[in-house]
């Protein structure tokens, strides 16, 4: 999908684009060194959904994409007012709120969920929860073992720290986490270019 926006990107300049964009998903997101892990396990390729003001916007994105063989791509739409011209309102709206501070990781992780940790306006993450509820309720886990206990008891996903999650207790989602180590997540990489 990287790529995918950067042939968007490339295409401003063309008169055929009649579509607009906002940016990545993972651009509207300001989430704290501690959890990118934890945010990157759960909402995975996600982040690089491409955000747009409207439906005909991603309807029309859609359309250039298999016009000019550029491939899939995920949109999110991040405004339903039908109009492309709100696209200055809703980059606004993506200015990110504060996210949660390392302070609060210490050792209190009950009730913390992904939607807390976006550093994301509220507007965007209402979107977000109502277009992928059960990756914004993830709860936060001290490490697999408890993920995967609390997951099975529960049935709600639990990620940890590592970016390991665990959904219905069944389905577990884990590995060797030097593959995202420090600096080369998404997430890293655009707190860097900040």
């Amino acid at each position: 999908t990287t790529t995918l926006f950067r042939s968007l990107l490339l295409s401003q300049t063309e008169p055929q684009r009649e579509f607009h964009y906002v940016g990545t998903l993972a651009d509207a997101l300001k989430v704290d060194a501690k959890w990118e892990r934890a945010v990157e396990g759960v909402l995975g390729s996600s982040l690089q959904s491409i955000v747009v003001p409207t439906p005909d916007d991603a309807a029309r994105a859609a359309h250039w994409l298999r016009e000019n063989n550029g491939g899939r791509a995920s949109f999110l739409v991040t405004g339903l007012h039908g109009a492309s011209d709100e696209i200055e309102t809703i980059s606004r709206q993506l200015q990110a709120r504060p996210a949660l501070s390392l302070a609060y990781a210490s050792d209190d992780l009950e009730g913390l969920r992904i939607s807390d940790l976006l550093g994301a306006r509220p507007e965007l993450v209402s979107v977000l929860q109502r277009t992928m509820p059960q990756k914004m309720n993830a709860r936060i886990a001290s490490s697999l073992y408890d993920a995967i206990t609390r997951s099975f008891a529960t049935g709600e996903v639990y990620v940890t720290l590592n970016g390991d999650w665990v959904a219905g207790g069944q389905f577990v989602n884990a590995g060797d986490a030097r593959a995202v180590e420090e600096g080369a997540g998404l997430l890293a990489f655009k707190r860097e270019l900040r």
